[in-house]
Formats: C-alpha cells, structure tokens, sequence
C-alpha cells in the first residue's frame, strides 16, 4: 500500500491539492480557536468572578476547554472541507494493525531513534528561545508550563491517550488519504512540517516536526495506526509523565536526566545506522518539477502557515 499510486492521484494537479489541505487545516485551527474563544467568554458572562478565576486559572479545565475546541468544532470543519475539496488519493491506513507490523526489536529501534530527534528539536529550541530572549531583551513565555493538567493522571490521560490517538487521525491517517498518492515523500515531509506548525510555538516546533516525520514513515512501513499511535504514546510518557512521576521520589530527577542522557546516545547510534542502509524512495506520483516551493508557494498552505506563525508571535510577545 505505502507509496503506491492510488487512481485518484493520476489526474490531480499537485499544487491545488496541497492548496486545499493548507486551507482545510487553516479552517480547522479558526474554527477551533473562535469555539474556544468563545467558550471563555460565556464563562466569563455568565459565572460569578471567583467561578471565573477557578475555571480560568485551572489547567485541567484549559485542557478541556482546548480540546473541546478541537475535535467537538474544529474537526468537523476539517472532515467537512477535506471530503469536499479532495478525493482520496489512496487507500485508509487500518485504524487496528497493518500489513506489515513491526517487531519488537524494530519498534525499540524506532523509540530511541525518535527520542533522540525529540530531544535535538528541543535543544535546537532552547538555544533559539536564548537568542531571540536576549534580542527582546526580556524572558520569552514558556508555552509549556501548565499546558496540560496540572496533574499526573490528567497529564497521562491528555499526553498518552488524547493526544496520540487524536494527532495521530489529524496528521497521519487523513493526510495520508489525501497525499499519499503523490508519494511517500510528499506525504511524509508534509505531515511533520504541518504537525510542527500546528503546535503554535518554536519551543516544539522542531522536535514535533522531526517526530512527525518519523510517525509517518511508521504509517508507510506499516500501513496501520497502531503503531504510530503507541510510539507516539510512548514518546509523551516518556519525556511528559515520567519525569513528574519521578519528582515524587528523592533523588528521581538525577534518574531521569541519567536516562534521558543514556536513550539520546542510544538513538544517536540507531541514526547513525539508519543514515548509512536508508535508501531514498523515488516519489511515483505526479509531482510537478518543483515540488518544494509547489507545496509550500499556494494559497491554502500560505494561509496554514501564517496563522500558525501568528500564534508563534503571540507567545514570544505576549
């Protein structure tokens, strides 16, 4: 199934097609972000003022109201435009398995190489959040702190369940019936690079980025969620829950950073060894002789893109 070149794909024009999933998903993110909006603010017309500040101060109900906005009204936006402006361009990965599963000894090999790529994203992160903080000559808000819950149970629910299961449809499954058929490589580059922008912010921009990148070469080798879904999992326990989980023992902050030290070098070394088998997958589909600035250069992706950068913008100068 992965990079065979579905029927559909044959008489559509490439550019238009990534036009339409950039204004599909711009849609998305507006819609999401007006239900959200305007959540608060019948909250705050209708609850007492210390209500209020309960609600607004709580990260579990930010959490809630957020994801609310996502998948109960930006989703439907989404699934709506997606199905009107574009045909399948090839088969559904299965929701359950796939064709071609990973072993075990694959599956620890994909965590570590994924964790590595996490944690060069957020040192790359880190170093740019150093630089544009001493431009601005102030601190840069951390988009993180307090982001989930607030709690350990919450954060595994929203980190090991909800998101997983729900980026994993956004990014993968429905960009993969819609892109695929042009390629594995088109498909595959533009999963990760949206699923970077679609976070609002450089501090995850690049490890979410590489992630992505990673999660759907998963989907092409496998041909089914699963997999992707549970290394997604795994990654956001490991670098979310874990570390709360090990603050509540003396001494459990040194284990982690022990850890995390020993899964990057780990990963490094699976790279390195990928780097040097990896063959590049020639693209079937029709892609024009461009296909870079083409993905990128339209309008629907423009749109995608800027709101994205607008968010960005909003947190560093907030």
């Amino acid at each position: 199934m992965a990079g065979e070149l579905y029927e559909p794909a044959a008489g559509l024009d490439f550019r238009r097609t990534m036009s339409r999933v950039g204004i599909s998903y711009a849609a998305f993110l507006l819609a999401a972000d007006g239900a959200v909006r305007l959540i608060w603010e019948a909250l705050w017309a209708f609850l007492p003022p210390e209500a209020y500040d309960r609600v607004y101060y709580s990260d579990l109900a930010a959490s809630l109201i957020g994801d609310g906005g996502l998948y109960l009204v930006g989703l439907p936006v989404l699934l709506a435009l997606l199905h009107w402006l574009l045909p399948d361009t090839a088969p559904a990965p299965r929701p359950l398995g796939g064709p071609r599963p990973f072993t075990e000894r694959q599956f620890a090999r994909l965590f570590l190489a994924g964790f590595a790529l996490m944690l060069l994203g957020a040192l790359i992160a880190d170093d740019l959040g150093w630089f544009l903080e001493f431009l601005r000559g102030a601190a840069i808000p951390d988009p993180l702190e307090g982001a989930i819950s607030g709690s350990v149970w919450g954060d595994f629910f929203f980190l090991c369940m909800a998101a997983p299961i729900g980026e994993e449809f956004l990014f993968r499954w429905l960009l993969y019936k819609k892109l695929a058929g042009f390629g594995e490589t088109a498909y595959i580059l533009t999963s990760g690079l949206m699923f970077g922008l679609f976070h609002g912010n450089f501090e995850q921009f690049f490890y979410a980025t590489a992630l992505g990148w990673l999660l759907a070469w998963a989907v092409c080798r496998t041909g089914g969620m699963l997999w992707p879904v549970l290394l997604h999992a795994l990654m956001n326990f490991t670098a979310g829950v874990l570390p709360s989980l090990l603050e509540m023992f003396e001494g459990g902050w040194r284990v982690y950073c022990g850890l995390e030290a020993l899964l990057a070098v780990l990963g490094a070394l699976v790279l390195l060894g990928a780097a040097r088998r990896q063959r590049p997958v020639p693209p079937p589909g029709p892609l024009p002789p461009s296909p870079g600035a083409a993905a990128v250069l339209n309008p629907g992706m423009l749109a995608f893109g800027g709101y994205c950068l607008y968010l960005w913008l909003t947190g560093i100068l907030a």
